[in-house]
C-alpha cells in the first residue's frame, strides 16, 4: 500500500484505545482467526467478534477525522 494509506492507518490505530488496537492486532495484522484470538486473550469468541466490530468503526472514524487527504493524479482534473 502507499505510504500515505500505511501512515494514515498508523495514525488512527495510535488514537484507538488499547483493547481496539490489541484485538485488531491480533486479527488483521497476525492474522489469527476470532477463535485463536478470543484463546490468546481469554475471552469467548463472540467477545472477539464484537470488539473487531467495534474496533473496525472505531479505526474508521479516526482515519475520518484525519486531515490526510489523497492527492489528485498528475493529468486528471476535478
Amino acid at each position: 500500500p502507499p505510504v500515505i494509506t500505511q501512515l494514515t492507518v498508523r495514525f488512527g490505530l495510535m488514537k484507538l484505545s488499547a483493547p481496539h488496537r490489541e484485538v485488531l492486532a491480533l486479527v488483521d495484522v497476525a492474522g489469527f482467526s476470532y477463535a485463536e484470538a478470543a484463546e490468546i486473550l481469554d475471552v469467548p469468541t463472540g467477545t472477539i467478534m464484537s470488539r473487531v466490530s467495534r474496533a473496525r468503526a472505531a479505526l474508521i472514524e479516526a482515519i475520518g477525522e484525519s486531515n490526510v487527504v489523497p492527492l489528485r493524479q498528475r493529468g486528471r482534473t476535478g
